[in-house]
């Protein structure tokens, strides 16, 4: 196909607009020369004040953070896809007559098609791994969301234990659920040790269980006319989010994402990345870091003699041919894990559970 050079495929990726997603937001790149994946533990908190004393004194020694560390191998994720004879055959047809610029779009449709395919896949599995780090503090891969390796247990983040929650009361039970309550419990929790949560993330589904909740809408009527009526209108996050800045608490930001998972059979099935019903607070809208190494294939020379290759953002897309039986493949990969900064001042509370975290 000599519409694709090394060049021309960088120029594609360069100019096309992938489907959007959270995790560039909430983990944004870091290259590393190593596969492997380290982040450290510790926590923020408030500035460590400083002594008065007095004249020709020596100033008082502040002890030193201790700093943990959590790390691991960096994962790689590759899909790819195939043009196999009769899409050559098309190509080749509309190609012949192509005159209109209808005709010269389903050419470059059917030339790149495979490389939107194989970078909004690669995009999708980093979403996946960053949303399950930021919602639950770990990462694991089963066959139920891997086609690949399975882990035997979880990557464990850092998060520490207590700063893992469970809910008194479920989100589900609308009628005795308080939101307020639980928030503010968490809030206390982080205060203590001097850390100021702005931000909560949650799915649309937990959003919508504390606004229907009695709770919440007996607040939100004081929070409007300051009696004790319930309000029976509709509540909306803006509304929530209002009543939490009047109560000097967190803000509320939904992630609603979803993606799709292909099995080694080719059954399809669409799994929600965010955790449903945990919540995680944190100081700051960026979670971390997603870390990504090396690709050996990116610097192999034998590769380059018979391959076209170029990258958007951490993503390596090689497109190659074989030639019994003819075949053009696109593969995308990468090499990269998402690492949490400052696990020490994020905490997670769980809406489905009163007494396990998972």
């Amino acid at each position: 196909m000599n519409e694709l050079t090394d060049a021309r495929l960088q120029a594609y990726l360069k100019k096309n607009r992938f489907s959007e997603r959270y995790w560039p937001t909430l983990f944004p790149l870091e290259y590393r020369d190593e596969l492997t994946w380290e982040s450290l533990q510790g926590s923020e908190g408030s500035t460590i004040k400083a002594d008065v004393i007095s004249y020709d004194s020596s100033a008082p020694e502040k002890g030193r953070e201790v700093i943990g560390k959590a790390s691991g191998k960096i994962a790689k994720m590759a899909l790819k896809r195939s043009m196999r004879e009769e899409d050559f055959l098309m190509y080749k047809r509309l190609k012949k007559g192509a005159v209109s610029d209808t005709e010269k779009q389903a050419i470059l449709n059917l030339v790149f098609n495979d490389v939107d395919f194989v970078v909004n896949g690669i995009n999708a599995n980093t979403e996946y791994l960053a949303l399950q780090a930021a919602s639950t503090g770990q990462i694991t891969l089963d066959k139920e969301n891997n086609n690949g390796i399975v882990t035997e247990i979880a990557v464990d983040l850092g998060v520490p234990k207590e700063n893992k929650k469970a809910v008194s009361v479920l989100a589900s039970d609308a009628a005795n659920f308080d939101f307020i309550g639980e928030v503010k419990k968490i809030d206390k929790a982080a205060r203590a040790k001097g850390v100021k949560l702005n931000y909560m993330f949650t799915d649309p589904d937990t959003i919508d269980a504390v606004l229907e909740s009695a709770k919440i809408k007996a607040a939100y009527g004081y929070f409007l006319t300051q009696t004790h009526l319930d309000y029976l209108g509709t509540l909306f996050l803006d509304d929530l989010n209002k009543l939490l800045a009047k109560n000097r608490l967190p803000q509320l930001i939904m992630i609603d994402t979803y993606v799709r998972h292909e099995d080694k059979d080719h059954k399809r099935t669409t799994l929600q990345p965010w955790k449903p019903g945990y919540i995680t607070f944190a100081v700051e809208k960026v979670f971390g870091k997603m870390q990504h190494g090396p690709i050996a294939e990116e610097d192999a020379e034998s590769v380059k003699k018979y391959a076209i290759q170029a990258k958007k953002g951490h993503c390596l897309v090689t497109k190659w041919s074989d030639v019994d039986p003819v075949v053009e493949w696109t593969k995308g990969e990468a090499h990269c894990f998402p690492v949490l900064k400052g696990v020490e001042d994020i905490y997670i509370l769980n809406t489905t559970g009163t007494a396990k975290f998972i």
